[in-house]
């Protein structure tokens, strides 16, 4: 199971901190949200393997409009990280947890998106585009080269305006786009907005049960501080009337987009059903 993580600059984590509490979490690894990150993955990779060793421990990122950073402060940083990870409940791990390369695009209008749409999806393993409006949930759900469909509900701006349908649930059935279950605002929220988001989730998990659409299931942590166990989040499922089996297995869902990604990007692969292969002569 994997889960689906904004990491620094986007949030206050790093790639490094998070992948090392999912890891102590129960998951396989992390999939990043990026927005404006833009992690080394060989060389955070490398440091995981080294078992988070000072030397190799670091990330690059890009920040729009930012000032580059001094190699003291880009050493300090790689302390402050190494520290926290040292620091830490210490957990033996049978393998280095996987971090998969993501992003997920927003933007307020399908034209933004599209353009932006066809910069990531030969440069990431998974593409996700927000949406939060029906315009841009409908573009994401048209759309093959989209693997999910995040925050329907929400969106960039916050304005809690796009709904999901049966029209669109048929057209993720249609492109293989997996709607987003979002977790966060049913153990983050309060209030009424708590009690509107999880009637949408269940109105959500109608539709998708009754056209037998794809999805995830993720609680959107924004660091590595609200990140919930598995066991954690099928509670909440439970509780909130989406059911404990529902809930893994939209975890479980990541991991096969994760697979099926790699495998088309591999370079046996040329189509759905054609691959590269030895020719085997008739006798």
């Amino acid at each position: 199971m994997y889960e689906a993580v904004y990491v620094y600059p986007d949030s206050k984590s790093t790639v490094t901190r998070c992948a090392h509490t999912a890891d102590r979490y129960g998951y396989d690894g992390i999939i990043t949200r990026a927005i404006d990150a833009e992690p080394d993955f060989d060389q955070i990779r490398t440091a995981m393997d080294n078992g988070f060793s000072t030397d190799s421990n670091t990330h690059t990122t890009s920040i729009p409009n930012s000032e580059p950073r001094s190699e003291s402060d880009e050493q300090s940083n790689i302390d402050t990280i190494t520290s926290g990870l040292q620091s830490s409940d210490t957990h033996s791990r049978l393998s280095t947890p996987d971090i998969v390369n993501g992003v997920e695009i927003v933007k307020s209008d399908p034209q933004h998106a599209s353009g932006v749409l066809g910069n990531e999806r030969s440069q990431r393993t998974i593409v996700a585009i927000r949406g939060g409006t029906d315009v841009l949930n409908r573009f994401a759900a048209e759309q093959p080269r989209v693997d999910v469909l995040t925050k329907p509900f929400i969106g960039s701006n916050k304005s809690r305006t796009g709904d999901i349908n049966h029209v669109l649930i048929k057209a993720a059935v249609r492109n293989e786009v997996a709607i987003e279950l979002n977790l966060g605002p049913a153990i983050r929220a309060e209030g009424g907005r708590r009690i509107k988001h999880i009637q949408r989730l269940n109105k959500l998990k109608g539709l998708i049960d009754h056209y037998d659409a794809p999805y995830v299931v993720s609680a959107t942590p924004n660091s590595h501080l609200e990140f919930r166990t598995p066991q954690e989040l099928a509670a909440v499922g439970a509780e909130i009337g989406l059911g404990e089996t529902w809930v893994y297995d939209g975890f479980t869902a990541w991991d096969e987009i994760i697979t099926r990604n790699r495998h088309r990007r591999s370079e046996s692969f040329i189509a759905p059903g054609v691959e590269y292969g030895r020719h085997e002569k008739n006798d």
